[in-house]
């Protein structure tokens, strides 16, 4: 499971340092860009594109449409020695990426994301989290030590 947020390197021949806690187990991962300032990285294991969408999607013609696009746009990549995914030269070209990114588990899968966008999410992101966590007391989390 990918739990976590970090800030990691990116450099100039498009290498992305994974954390070492996100790469346990992990040898080869499918990449798939999902928009430019965001990469969506599985494990090679069990891929489908179904998991980038989920159950969201119920119009057959859109399945297969938002399909294709995943397959075209994903890319089986290896973990190096040194705990790095280089990306497809065909991936960077689209990016918006500069030399510091933010990785972010998100359970089954982790994302790759533009220093940029996560600023500019972070808002979003605390608002939300403080209008779910005003809704809510300490006894109705049912919190356990």
């Amino acid at each position: 499971m990918f739990l976590g947020k970090y800030e990691c390197g990116y450099d100039n021949k498009g290498r992305i340092f994974v954390p070492a806690k996100l790469r346990e187990n992990l040898s080869n991962v499918v990449v798939t860009c999902i928009d430019d300032d965001t990469l969506v990285v599985f494990k090679e294991e069990g891929w489908e594109p179904s998991k980038v969408f989920g159950d969201n999607i119920t119009d057959r013609e859109k399945i297969k449409v938002y399909e294709d696009y995943i397959y075209s746009n994903s890319y089986l990549c290896k973990i190096d020695k040194q705990g790095r995914i280089k990306i497809p030269d065909i991936l960077r070209k689209r990016l918006n990426f500069s030399n510091t990114i933010v990785v972010s588990g998100k359970g089954e899968f982790f994302l790759l994301i533009s220093m940029r966008r996560y600023l500019l999410d972070e808002k979003k992101r605390y608002e939300a989290q403080r209008e779910i966590s005003s809704m809510y007391s300490e006894k109705d989390l049912k919190l356990t030590k």
